[in-house]
């Protein structure tokens, strides 16, 4: 993950990288999901995974400013 939480990868244990979210915007939920390898029978459990990790840091980003 980069400083400003905008891009977000998955890989594997010898850290290839198998998923990587690009997050647009700041208001609105929006990714580009890039596959970079299609081998990985668990690939649309990452996917989903992955959305879900970046949605939870997005609320837990938001509730810091309000606190």
């Amino acid at each position: 993950m980069n400083f400003w939480m905008t891009r977000f990868e998955i890989g594997t244990e010898s850290l290839e990288p198998v998923l990587r979210f690009v997050r647009r915007g700041f208001a609105c939920q929006s990714a580009e999901v890039e596959i970079l390898d299609e081998d990985v029978p668990e690939l649309p459990v990452l996917v989903l995974f992955g959305w879900y990790l970046l949605l939870m840091l997005h609320q837990d980003a938001s509730a810091a400013v309000i606190a």
